[in-house]
């Protein structure tokens, strides 16, 4: 496991760079924490983290203003990162799935 932590957080350093990224898909990856960096990629648009081990999500997602679909289902969530100072300035869809249950989250928070 400790290699695979290795090669995620290589990874995520170059994906951080990628400031037109608009699409990311990191499924089935094991990882366990998305690094800070991820609210660099401001063009983000959607982003999915399904079948991982995310407990949570950086405070820094927030910051991503185009980000208009967020998928981690079968994920270990604890916290999810939608609240009324959260993803105020836009619409954004979250498919949370866990234990069997699929929760789908409107935010018309704007």
């Amino acid at each position: 496991m400790k290699k695979k932590d290795e090669i995620n957080k290589l990874i995520f350093t170059a994906i951080e760079d990628l400031q037109n990224l608009e699409v990311l898909g990191v499924m089935k990856n094991e990882i366990y924490s998305l690094p800070s960096g991820i609210g660099r990629l401001k063009k983000l648009v959607e982003m999915n983290v399904d079948s991982n081990h995310l407990t949570g999500f950086p405070r820094e997602l927030c910051n991503l203003q185009c980000l208009k679909e967020l998928s981690a289902s079968n994920n270990n969530l604890i916290t999810l990162p939608l609240g009324k100072s959260t993803f105020s300035h836009q619409n954004v869809i979250c498919f949370f799935g866990h234990s069997m249950r699929l929760y789908t989250i409107l935010a018309h928070l704007s």
